[in-house]
């Protein structure tokens, strides 16, 4: 007669992980986990309306281990109306979320396939404007904004840098500004990157400027921001873009696409414009401060129809000396 093993009793920790639904999985894994990897504001903003929008109504009361790839499809699925990047996003977003599951032997495998859910998205170019286009833009600003903007279309800088700057960041004897922070949501926050943080030269037009309206600001003291409201509070940027960007855009017949011509074309359009006068592609990198020199080539500098054509008059010049001479040769 052949004996029969009993079955194992369940583990204690089979039943955890029974148990731990995709939103107690956020609770008590992810957000330690975000807390350690120091992540922006920004990013955390952007994760959390991810969740809160499109994955915990599919995910969050399921069973971690029991997620399938068919239940992450089932988050792509209503997603078909907004940006490939947008879907991008949530993709990476789930994909590093199952990775911390796997790596802390919550799950045998992530459900998050490439093949099956990582969107196809292709890097547009930026569009740009004309150097003729952004004096035509300085033009038509409110002339009580001017200077900021015309900080921002000359430095590169990002809005929320140049939104963060306090008289502390200006020394008017060294002709500069200290990036020390950003402004994001109100809050005083660190600049993006590592090499975000810099001390950028001034032109002596903007020295000049920016003393000129130290001397005339009633909120002038180190710690206040340089570019503030009447009660000396930080401007709002969706205030900035909405009442001051888009109607100066306007006024200077600049077409203006859907959620392309924002304050960042001012860095795109410098990028380009300072890459077509020096051809000098480290260079722009490090004047945008970019930690990857292919985050500039690739997204940032735009070669203008002239720059284009140099090479090819210069083959063409060449090849029309190559023909003369084999012609007098024979």
């Amino acid at each position: 007669m052949i004996a029969i093993a009993a079955p194992e009793p369940v583990r204690s920790v089979d039943k955890k992980r029974t148990a731990l639904t995709f939103q107690v999985f956020r609770e008590r894994y992810w957000r330690p986990y975000m807390s350690n990897a120091d992540l922006r504001d920004s990013t955390v903003y952007s994760y959390e309306s991810m969740l809160r929008n499109h994955i915990l109504p599919v995910l969050g009361s399921k069973p971690l281990i029991e997620i399938t790839p068919g239940n992450i499809t089932s988050v792509f699925e209503p997603l078909g109306g907004v940006s490939a990047k947008y879907r991008s996003n949530v993709y990476c977003l789930l994909r590093v979320m199952f990775d911390v599951a796997e790596q802390g032997d919550l799950i045998e495998r992530s459900p998050v396939r490439s093949k099956l859910h990582k969107p196809e998205c292709s890097r547009e170019e930026k569009p740009q404007l004309s150097s003729l286009e952004v004096r035509m833009l300085l033009d038509q600003v409110d002339p009580a904004h001017r200077l900021f903007l015309l900080l921002i279309a000359v430095t590169g800088l990002r809005l929320s840098e140049a939104l963060g700057f306090r008289w502390q960041d200006f020394e008017a004897s060294a002709g500069t500004l200290s990036i020390t922070h950003r402004l994001w949501r109100a809050h005083l926050g660190p600049p993006k990157t590592r090499k975000s943080k810099a001390k950028i030269q001034l032109a002596v037009e903007l020295v000049e400027q920016l003393a000129n309206l130290q001397e005339a600001s009633g909120f002038n003291s180190p710690e206040d921001f340089i570019f503030c409201k009447l009660d000396g509070a930080p401007l709002d940027p969706d205030h900035l873009r909405r009442e001051v960007l888009y109607p100066a855009m306007d006024l200077a017949g600049i077409k203006r696409g859907a959620r392309t011509h924002g304050f960042h074309i001012l860095r795109h359009t410098a990028a380009s414009l300072l890459h077509e006068k020096t051809h000098d592609l480290k260079g722009v990198q490090q004047f945008l401060r970019h930690s990857q020199i292919g985050t500039t080539a690739d997204i940032y500098v735009h070669q203008s129809p002239t720059v284009v054509r140099k090479p090819s008059e210069l083959l063409a010049s060449e090849l029309d000396r190559v023909v003369v001479e084999s012609k007098l040769v024979n």
